[in-house]
């Protein structure tokens, strides 16, 4: 693989076998360094994903960063790095589509979306050289304690004006939507937390990804930033 250059699996550590099995079934795709980040007293995603980035650099395409609790079947590695080579160097991809409204009509459309807000923390790929920009803007504007990444993220792509793409078609299915280790319902707006548009057996080779990353539609949700920035 040329262009994820590391993955990092976030856990706590009662999910810590659950960590260590996705990276066994990682590590069967032949994938680039595969390590784990470990909440031990509970902080909070965000205090995770920060570990997570804090990570020496080991490459200059994309860290891919994943819950515990997601799979990524045989061959979904290679399908996320064929599509990193075609997306501009300085933005986020989720390979991970939620089960949304914005989401099912952004499907009818193509294959990407480009959003700041509609951010969902299960798996995304960070550029390694907007990695620093990150960690940075969390430090010195996200409310210290803050716990949760997906609102972070969401707070960095609006105040530095940066759209991130989804997949529309998600290459990453979240197994665990009833166990947050946050506490969060295992549904949201009437819909399960998991990816209705799960596909295993998508063929990534045969998307013209340049046009649809160029005509992905633009969507929204609302994010409050009130509790999280300072």
């Amino acid at each position: 693989m040329s262009n994820i250059s590391a993955v990092v699996i976030m856990t706590v550590p009662e999910r810590r076998m659950e960590a260590e099995s996705l990276r066994q079934l990682l590590i069967a795709q032949d994938p680039p360094p595969v390590h784990i980040t470990e909440d031990p007293e509970h902080k909070g995603v965000l205090f995770n994903l920060n570990q997570a980035l804090a990570l020496p650099p080991e490459g200059d395409g994309w860290r891919l960063v994943l819950q515990d609790d997601v799979l990524v079947p045989r061959g979904g590695l290679a399908k996320i790095d064929y599509i990193l080579r075609f997306v501009p160097r300085a933005m986020i991809l989720s390979p991970y589509a939620p089960s949304n409204k914005a989401y099912d009509e952004a499907r009818k459309r193509g294959h990407v979306a480009r959003t700041r807000t509609n951010v969902w923390g299960q798996a995304l790929a960070f550029p390694e050289t907007l990695i620093p920009k990150i960690r940075q803007f969390v430090a010195d504007r996200v409310v210290p304690g803050y716990r949760y990444d997906d609102r972070a993220i969401a707070a960095f792509a609006m105040s530095t004006h940066r759209d991130m793409l989804t997949l529309t078609t998600s290459l990453v299915q979240h197994l665990g939507a009833f166990r947050s280790t946050q506490g969060f319902p295992g549904v949201c707006g009437g819909r399960p937390r998991y990816s209705d548009a799960f596909d295993p057996l998508f063929d990534v080779e045969a998307v013209d990804w340049e046009r649809e990353i160029t005509r992905a539609p633009f969507i929204t949700s609302h994010v409050d930033l009130r509790k999280v920035l300072r």
